[in-house]
């Protein structure tokens, strides 16, 4: 279960703490994916969708798909 996710724009350091209208589509540790939808509701953030396959992450916002690592790291 996820209590929340903390969203940061480029060059945001607080960053913007959703709690709620997200869902968890896939979370496999072990095999290093995880498929996370936000469905919207806060007006600072978009709906997005972030996918991540082992050491590399995809987020889709706004119409646009942005790739970089990611470190699975907790």
């Amino acid at each position: 279960m996820v209590a929340s996710v903390t969203f940061h724009r480029l060059g945001d350091a607080q960053g913007v703490v959703l709690r709620g209208n997200f869902r968890v589509q896939v979370f496999d540790p072990r095999r290093q994916e995880l498929v996370l939808v936000y469905g919207g509701g806060d007006g600072r953030v978009e709906p997005f969708t972030l996918t991540v396959h082992g050491s590399r992450a995809s987020l889709e916002v706004a119409g646009r798909r942005i790739q970089a690592p990611f470190r699975w790291a907790m």
